[in-house]
């Protein structure tokens, strides 16, 4: 069976965000939504961990300071 583009549904990855204190997901500890935006989060353990994230969570990350 040959599926038109129309057809095709591209599959996003689950948002990888994990913090319990993110405004993108408040009340749990991992978001359930669709990872749309690469991040790199910078501190003193991570040197450019890259992370997909929804807009919610990458959103609330950029303001940490850590990411960009």
């Amino acid at each position: 069976m040959v599926y038109g583009v129309q057809n095709m549904k591209r599959i996003l990855p689950q948002c990888e965000c994990n913090d319990p204190g993110c405004k993108g997901h408040e009340g749990v500890s991992e978001c359930m939504a669709k990872g749309r935006i690469k991040v790199t989060r910078y501190d003193y353990e991570t040197q450019g961990d890259h992370l997909l994230m929804c807009r919610a969570c990458a959103e609330d990350a950029l303001n940490s300071g850590i990411f960009s």
